[in-house]
């Protein structure tokens, strides 16, 4: 495996492409597997919310945002699933995941190219219901990001694969200006609005929060 490392400039984007190095231990194989963490009933004084809870199937996702001053539009990301059990107890399972496809602006510098997630994350979840079908949910207590990993391929301005599947932790922080700051470094158990009438969920991030973007499931 190797990780190609590209400065970039936020603001300006001035890239240069520093080298590659080898490195070992960068996918989720030496990691110990995720726990199963206990779930947490929502603020109703029940379970997580009957329409909630299931095997969740993405179709993908739509994402316009500001980061650090720049312009990102992404999309896409379906085939992996989020299972969320009666007690809040969440799984999200990566494998089969297809690649987002994203565009990072700032000034006259753009960043293009795709990422996708391997690996599974769990955690509980806490929800704060507004209605039957509406209302937010977050993670309580710690989210076991241990074997999530990212695979990043720009297309342009050049054509590199600045990271092959290597852990979360390699690209959060400093890395993920080498995407542009695109990349979900959280995927989706984060704090989310949702919506779940019928077989559809929709995830969404609450107002004044950045990233994420707007995910769209069909119950399996």
């Amino acid at each position: 495996m190797r990780i190609f490392r590209l400065a970039v400039i936020v603001g300006g984007f001035g890239l240069a492409l520093a080298g590659c190095t080898s490195t070992s231990g960068g996918t989720a194989g030496g990691s110990p597997s995720p726990t199963a963490p206990t779930g947490v009933a929502s603020s109703s004084g029940g379970a997580v919310p009957a329409c909630l809870v299931g095997t969740w199937k993405a179709t993908g996702m739509d994402r316009t945002d500001n980061v650090a001053g720049a312009e990102i539009k992404s999309s896409g990301g379906g085939g992996f699933t989020l299972t969320i059990s009666p007690d809040g107890s969440a799984t999200v399972d990566f494998t089969g995941m297809q690649p987002i496809t994203f565009a990072s602006k700032a000034g006259n510098t753009e960043i293009k190219g795709q990422y996708s997630h391997g690996g599974k994350v769990m955690s509980a979840l806490k929800a704060t219901p507004t209605s039957d079908t509406a209302g937010t949910f977050e993670p309580t207590g710690t989210v076991d990001w241990s074997s999530l990993t990212v695979t990043v391929e720009l297309s342009s301005p050049i054509k590199a694969k600045v990271f092959d599947n290597v852990k979360i932790s390699d690209v959060a922080g400093t890395g993920a200006a080498q995407a542009g700051n695109a990349v979900d470094t959280t995927p989706i158990l984060r704090k989310n609005m949702y919506d779940c009438g019928g077989t559809t969920l929709k995830l969404s991030p609450p107002s004044g929060i950045t990233g994420g973007g707007t995910w769209t499931f069909q119950k399996s």
